[in-house]
């Protein structure tokens, strides 16, 4: 049985770092510390810090999870379901002196190595060192929140002598605090329902996507789809039917559909004032997601709403970019011997996936600004759409309006539900150039484009 004790998960986590790194780094070890980031500072050295500053109650813990019970048991015999909040951050001095360049391909490093291991197991083994062997049968997955920059910035607020460090902020859920032992044991049961079960549990695997491309024309001008796992998915109107919208996962014993509906958490779902917030998608409600079910397989297609299933009746849900991830649901009816049936819900794991902004143009208007459009498929000027936009490599920050003033330059600001309008820090007049240009929001980025002067 799985231990109370949290920080068996963060050494996991802290394993994961330490062995994917070295790892990526050829072998060479590298310190991961669990200290307070300032602490991990004062050290003076070369090292990431990992350190939990939050937790908080899943209410979405999975089957293990009493729902409701007939004669109400003792909450202390029922398993505690919590989310684990981190922030991590990278640290490198040289002769005391920080070593910029360094913090920053350190960082690079520890956030590819958590990208690749979203998921830890009791199986899970990098350079043969045993991860979480002690997990028992629960699965954890390993989140990367999509903070702001303004919300990371409130983050150190309380600090007054640094400014904020560079960091990334992961969430790490479902752990279980294991319940205490019966000390009753239950009544004698009156009827027994046959659930016995011919196939297994149902479970996903790795989603997969593709989002298509067009290389400028000093590069070719080919056309490239290459496929992403977990699958990044582009968010289009209603009615748009390219493949770039497809998401796929594989999986095994989910049916043939007839009792399956797709479960949707993330971005487009927290606050929405659904249960847990969470969005069962019913296929037969939701008929533009083409939504097919096999035994072995999930294929669906990303729209801009959906209808969920509620206990009070359908709830439209707006879909926005962002980090998501996919679960299927089963509704299993079984039978007593007496012919009673009953209906249960068997739901997989959870699988991550992200949907992302799509640009269409870019070109630069009378006053030599850049205009980024993006399909309609979200409403940009919506305050769950924080969007973040580079151009040529640079950042450029986001204002409410233009003043009209040479401060404008580097910034950009939204022009309407579909368009961001930039004053570059570049000449957009001089003919034969090329910029890449990336929109990136609620922490997911655009397909690549190019603006071709």
């Amino acid at each position: 049985m799985p231990s109370p004790n949290l920080n068996e998960v963060t050494d996991a986590i802290v394993k994961v770092l330490e062995a994917s790194v070295s790892r990526l780094l050829g072998g060479i070890a590298v310190t991961v510390s669990k200290l307070p980031p300032e602490k991990a500072e004062e050290a003076g050295d070369t090292r990431l810090n990992l350190y939990l500053y939050h937790v908080a109650q899943d209410m979405d813990g999975g089957n293990d999870i009493v729902r409701g019970s007939m004669d109400r048991p003792p909450v202390a015999s029922r398993p505690l379901a919590l989310k684990l909040f981190y922030v991590l951050t990278a640290h490198a001095m040289i002769d005391s002196v920080e070593d910029i360049a360094g913090q920053q391909t350190l960082m690079g490093w520890g956030m590819k190595s958590l990208h690749d291991v979203p998921e830890i197991d009791s199986a899970l083994q990098i350079n043969a060192v045993p991860i979480f062997p002690t997990i028992g049968d629960r699965t954890v997955e390993i989140i990367l929140r999509p903070v702001a920059p303004e919300e990371a910035v409130s983050f150190w607020a309380t600090d007054q002598v640094r400014t904020a460090r560079l960091s990334a902020y992961y969430e790490v859920h479902t752990v279980l605090l294991p319940p205490e032992a019966p000390t009753t044991s239950n009544g004698v049961t009156a009827q027994v329902m046959l659930a016995v079960r011919p196939t297994g549990r149902p479970t996903l695997d790795a989603t997969q996507a593709a989002i298509r491309f067009v290389l400028p024309s000093p590069l070719g001008g080919a056309s490239l789809a290459p496929g992403r796992s977990p699958g990044v998915v582009a968010l289009k109107p209603g009615a748009a039917p390219d493949a770039d919208i497809v998401l796929t996962t594989t999986g095994q014993w989910l049916g043939d559909g007839r009792d399956a509906s797709v479960v949707l958490r993330g971005d487009s779902t927290a606050g929405a004032g659904l249960p847990g917030d969470v969005a069962v998608l019913d296929p037969a409600a939701n008929a533009a997601w083409d939504i097919a079910v096999t035994d072995t397989s999930v294929r669906l297609s990303l729209r801009a709403t959906a209808q969920a299933t509620t206990a009070a009746g359908a709830q439209a849900v707006v879909v926005i970019p962002g980090a998501h991830t996919l679960a299927v649901r089963r509704a299993v009816v079984v039978r007593s011997e007496s012919g009673q049936s009953q209906t249960v819900d068997l739901q997989s794991n959870w699988v991550p996936f992200a949907i992302a902004p799509q640009v269409t143009t870019v070109t630069v208007n009378v006053a030599n600004h850049v205009v980024v459009t993006v399909e309609q498929g979200y409403d940009a000027q919506s305050a769950d759409a924080v969007a973040q936009l580079s151009i040529a490599g640079e950042v450029y920050r986001r204002v409410a309006a233009f003043a009209g003033t040479p401060a404008d330059v580097g910034a950009f600001r939204v022009v309407n539900d579909h368009s961001y309008e930039v004053v570059p820090i570049f000449d957009p007049t001089l003919v034969g150039h090329t910029y890449p240009v990336r929109v990136s929001v609620n922490g997911v980025d655009s397909q690549p484009f190019w603006l071709e002067v």
